[in-house]
């Protein structure tokens, strides 16, 4: 009797693949959190990086959703980039449940014999700091010693108009406090005209640029100012009492004038005439 065996290739099953995938969406009330009226991000770049260091890439689609296939286990990296112009990613780790939070722009992830579709990204918009702005601001006072310079016993002038033409031609008005003081707020940088004006009745400017300190001087009824990065509050102006001004000569009336000539003119027309007489 004769015997017979046969053989057979053994058939070896595949190695079982996972998954790793889940969701970019717009956080809206940045919370970290994936809320019922979030919506998803489409066309944002996923890479994952296997264990042997080459990598796959994917985008998301219209509902925000991206997935791997055919992973074996072992440890791998999502990355996410191409977010979409002035968004940034929202924060991560929030909540109580891991399938809804943020792992942020990029996440570690093992693979051990299950899918992780838990690798979520949420975005925000980015928040634009305000342009930093600044100040315009001085003082009037009365300058009693009418030297052009501000004295601690000279008082402030209250109710002087101030006007503030800005870079783009717009102004801006104030008037002066009790203690003369005023401040123009909120400005950016660029180039800017301080003019004062409605004086009180028979008061003009003092003096300008005396003294050595910017901060004590007048700068008369009109000015120039640029603004780069730092306030300016050294705009002032000290007006006199007309009476008060310094006197450069005696003067006198057209009037008085006139009348001198006239009395001139006739005077020499009656030594004329004498001259003439006594011939």
């Amino acid at each position: 009797m004769t015997v017979a065996l046969g053989l057979v290739k053994k058939e070896v099953p595949p190695a079982p693949t996972y998954k790793i995938g889940d969701y970019v969406w717009y956080d809206t009330n940045k919370n970290g959190i994936q809320d019922d009226g979030d919506s998803g991000v489409k066309g944002v770049k996923v890479t994952l990086t296997k264990p042997d260091g080459t990598t796959k890439e994917t985008i998301t689609d219209a509902d925000g959703k991206y997935v791997f296939e055919g992973l074996v286990n072992g440890d791998y990296k999502v990355a996410f980039s191409n977010l979409p112009e002035d968004y940034e990613a929202t924060v991560t780790g929030a909540g109580t449940d891991a399938s809804l939070d943020s792992n942020g722009l990029s996440a570690e992830v093992t693979i051990a014999d299950a899918d992780d579709m838990t690798i979520a990204l949420g975005l925000v918009k980015k928040e634009v700091p305000p342009a930093p702005t600044y100040k315009i601001g001085g003082y009037v006072w009365n300058d009693a010693d009418k030297d052009g310079i501000q004295s601690l016993d000279e008082k402030g002038v209250e109710g002087i108009k101030v006007t503030l033409t800005m870079p783009n031609g717009n102004m801006k008005t104030v008037t002066t406090d009790a203690d003369g003081k005023y401040v123009f707020e909120g400005l950016v940088n660029g180039d800017y005209k301080v003019t004062f004006s409605d004086l009180p009745e028979g008061y003009v400017p003092t003096l300008t640029g005396q003294g050595t300190s910017s901060e004590l001087d007048s700068n008369g009824l009109n000015s120039d100012i640029t603004i780069k990065d730092a306030d300016n509050m050294t705009i002032d102006l000290g007006i006199v009492y007309d009476a008060q001004l310094p006197s450069t000569g005696m003067s006198q009336g057209i009037g008085y004038i006139l009348f001198s000539l006239l009395i001139i003119s006739i005077g020499m027309t009656l030594i004329s005439r004498d001259r003439i007489s006594v011939k």
